[in-house]
């Protein structure tokens, strides 16, 4: 997600779909930009995690953010929600479109968190192709009206597989602006 207020003010939200905790413990978070001149992906955000990812208590409670993680690139991104972990830096991802890969200890341990191995990691959006190599820069989510990427499922990586949260309840979370998100940070997709 970015907001209006910021558009270097990004969150990544991650979601436990399982019933134990998730230790994130040496796990990172990589992004890969294409470079259509040399036609291959650059390393440009390399983020190590630490914490838990709960279990989701599947309350109900619209004050239950049990099951979610929220990454953001500093604390006034989602201003009113606390983040899980803020990777600052001057690094942030690319509006041209980016690969990014959830990493575990073992995939690093392996040395198999690349772009060349996304298949074998914990998760992976492709945001910057489509299978047959056309560029589709974050197939969803918008630029021009701040609306956050969400998941439609765990099926594919298509750009199909992506819809733009419109601005239509339920939204959650302020932008440093005090202006409302179109997203849905540590809640459940529109």
């Amino acid at each position: 997600g970015t907001s209006s207020s910021n558009t270097t003010d990004e969150w990544i939200e991650l979601y436990n779909p399982t019933n134990a905790p998730v230790d994130l413990s040496g796990w990172r978070l990589r992004s890969y930009q294409y470079n259509s001149t040399t036609k291959d992906s650059v390393l440009n955000l390399d983020i190590a995690l630490s914490g838990t990812i709960s279990v989701n208590s599947g309350s109900g409670d619209p004050n239950d953010m049990s099951g979610f993680f929220l990454i953001e690139r500093r604390q006034e991104a989602v201003n009113d929600i606390t983040g899980d972990l803020i990777y600052g830096g001057s690094k942030y991802l690319s509006n041209s479109g980016e690969i990014l890969l959830l990493c575990s200890s073992y995939n690093i341990d392996l040395n198999n968190c690349s772009i060349n191995t996304k298949n074998q990691v914990v998760d992976y959006v492709n945001a910057s192709l489509s299978s047959t190599g056309t560029i589709k820069p974050w197939p969803a989510g918008s630029t021009s009206n701040y609306g956050s990427m969400e998941r439609k499922n765990l099926i594919s990586d298509e750009e199909t597989n992506y819809f733009t949260h419109t601005g239509a309840s339920p939204r959650w979370g302020k932008d440093a602006s005090g202006n409302n998100i179109k997203g849905t940070p540590k809640h459940s997709n529109w």
